[in-house]
């Protein structure tokens, strides 16, 4: 199994509902989609491990201006 590491995107509202819904089964089943998804958008596994390194400091940054998951989870849910 790969290192795992968190991630924040921007998705639609139902997309967030639907993932926060699903099974551990379903998740990781998701997760594996967008993973083959981004994998056929970025050409080439340096153009791939350049965009991972850059969601990387995106994320580092906002953890370390204090988004948390929770907050995270908090402004998806909010209507």
């Amino acid at each position: 199994m790969e290192p795992a590491c968190e991630e924040f995107i921007k998705v639609p509202f139902e997309v967030a509902q639907a993932f926060n819904a699903a099974n551990e089964a379903e998740r990781e089943k998701a997760l594996f989609r967008m993973k083959l998804s981004l994998a056929g958008t970025y050409k080439g596994k340096r153009d791939l491990e350049t965009l991972f390194k850059i969601m990387d400091e995106i994320s580092d940054e906002a953890e370390s201006k204090g988004l948390t998951p929770e907050i995270l989870n908090e402004i998806l849910n909010e209507k």
